[in-house]
């Protein structure tokens, strides 16, 4: 499965300022497993390279947003998994996940 724009949008959104080049690593990323939750969604992504991962690297990141339709807003956490797989979760505070996704309500 391909990722929706969503996901990328939060893999983009929460890992903005590290070293990772996501453009090249997302190109063939292949989505494992994907379930939305209502207030949220879990999706599991193997990359089609693997990042070299050393002792000291971190492997979560976790970045607050705010949203027009969200009043307090939500957050995006990604964890790496070895060295290929990304977990994404996001998670909206106090009210469900907008829908349809719109990148520009994000803020």
């Amino acid at each position: 499965m391909q990722l929706f724009d969503e996901e990328r949008f939060a893999l983009v959104f929460t890992l903005s300022n590290q070293f990772i080049n996501l453009d090249e690593l997302l190109i063939n990323a292949d989505v494992l497993q994907r379930n939305r939750t209502g207030v949220g969604f879990f999706t599991t992504v193997r990359l089609q390279c693997s990042l070299p991962v050393l002792e000291s690297m971190t492997t979560y990141w976790e970045r607050n947003f705010e949203h027009k339709n969200m009043p307090y807003g939500g957050c995006f956490m990604v964890y790496l998994m070895g060295n290929d797989v990304f977990e994404i979760e996001a998670v909206a505070y106090e009210s469900n996940w907008p829908e349809p996704f719109i990148k520009e309500n994000f803020m």
